[in-house]
């Protein structure tokens, strides 16, 4: 459809979102502006986040897409006629399997064993194994974190990774007033670490979306000298 020019591709409505340019979806009035949206909730909608309502309701080839703004984080899991959303503006993390969202509509995290679909369609799930591993291990690194500076208090929806638009944000946060993050060396570190960097790594980087600067970029690990190092354990 897309080679016909039936259909536009995932990048060039990338491209019509970079450079501010309305993008087409699947039910116009449902974002227009001569009446509310029945479906939207009463909260006042963030472009970024409003941009992936429109994006998930466009017809498009399935993919993994990521928007931030500096502020806030939006994750599309997208399939041809729709597509589900998680966001947050305080942290978030996905690696190469599909998105949680057992919390809104019953699907479930690869944490709790790979999704049967798509194991069979890749005939192992070794490497769906593998990412819910790396993003694992970094989300632990963030929940001692958050443990570590709210002195032993509820911190459930730090554990949460973020929040499917379809349900209220976790207010929980909140409490706690604006939760500092880590420095830059730190999230280095964490990125560095195995297993979220393992032998399969190409480049690690940090990224700034307010600016658009790559704040740091580092090949990644030599695969022979890291089988080296576990023969020598």
């Amino acid at each position: 459809m897309v080679l016909f020019g039936l259909r536009e591709s995932v990048p060039s409505t990338l491209r019509r979102i970079i450079l501010n340019e309305n993008i087409s979806i699947k039910n116009a009035k449902a974002y227009g502006t001569k009446g509310p949206n029945p479906t939207e909730d009463s909260r006042k909608l963030t472009l970024i986040t409003s941009t992936g309502k429109k994006l998930a309701s466009s017809k498009a080839s399935p993919c993994y897409l990521t928007l931030c703004d500096g502020k806030q984080v939006v994750n599309i899991l997208k399939d041809l006629h729709g597509g589900k959303i998680k966001t947050s503006s305080v942290f978030q993390i996905q690696c190469n399997h599909d998105p949680d969202h057992r919390h809104c509509c019953s699907r479930m995290t690869v944490r709790h064993g790979a999704d049967p679909v798509q194991a069979k369609l890749m005939e192992s799930e070794d490497w769906i194994e593998v990412s819910a591993d790396r993003q694992n291990a970094f989300h632990e690194k963030w929940i001692e974190h958050v443990r570590a500076i709210t002195n032993g208090n509820d911190i459930t929806w730090a554990k949460q990774n973020s929040c499917c638009t379809d349900l209220e944000l976790d207010a929980e946060a909140s409490k706690y007033g604006e939760i500092p993050g880590v420095d830059e060396a730190k999230l280095r570190e964490w990125i560095a670490t195995y297993p979220t960097t393992n032998e399969s790594t190409h480049f690690m980087c940090i990224m700034d979306p307010l600016t658009g600067e790559i704040r740091w970029i580092s090949r990644g690990p030599d695969p022979l000298a890291m089988f080296e190092c576990e023969d020598e354990f």
